[in-house]
């Protein structure tokens, strides 16, 4: 038996993130909507979309968590799609 696995992550659920963290304060509205708009786009979330959302965060955020740090939350909003294939 062969399972596939497609990893996702709702918008609004990454949107919640940055509010209940206050990240994200120092970008303008436009960067931010391309950033939850990224990420609502993604078929499939790879660890580089992670860190690329993670980078994306802390570059406009006034946090002292690393971008391991971040990555590891944005990670935890992610859930995962099983497919069996015969």
């Amino acid at each position: 038996m062969k399972v596939r696995e497609t990893r996702r992550m709702c918008s609004d659920d990454l949107y919640r993130l940055c509010v209940d963290n206050e990240w994200y304060t120092r970008g303008t509205n436009q960067e931010y909507t391309r950033m939850l708009e990224f990420a609502r786009y993604l078929t499939n979330i790879t660890a580089e979309d992670i860190v690329s959302i993670a980078a994306d965060i802390k570059h406009h955020s006034d946090t002292e968590r690393s971008i391991e740090s971040i990555c590891h939350s944005v990670a935890q909003r992610c859930f995962s799609i099983f497919e069996i294939i015969d």
